[in-house]
């Protein structure tokens, strides 16, 4: 009997870019330890975002040890902070 091929999942990196963009103007939960906390932070913060992706490549790295993606899209995403581009020059 052949080997019945398995199917592959696609993700792309500009799905993960559009994703990171959005976080990055999603208000942030406050700390509930932290009363000052509320007055610092509005926004989810670009490091917060960094921490996402470590996450979403760790995952993604799992998922192409199963074969279910061929690449890693969350290896090649780059996270910026509000202002966009400009911040990463």
């Amino acid at each position: 009997m052949p080997k019945k091929k398995k199917k592959t999942m696609a993700v792309h990196e500009i799905v993960l870019e559009k994703f990171y963009q959005k976080l990055l103007k999603t208000k942030a939960v406050p700390k509930c330890t932290d009363r000052k906390h509320e007055a610092k932070m509005e926004f989810v913060t670009p490091n917060t975002i960094r921490n996402v992706n470590k996450l979403l490549r760790s995952c993604f790295n799992q998922a192409m040890r199963w074969d279910l993606i061929e690449k890693n899209p969350a290896k090649e995403c780059c996270v910026y902070g509000p202002s966009g581009i400009l911040d990463a020059l």
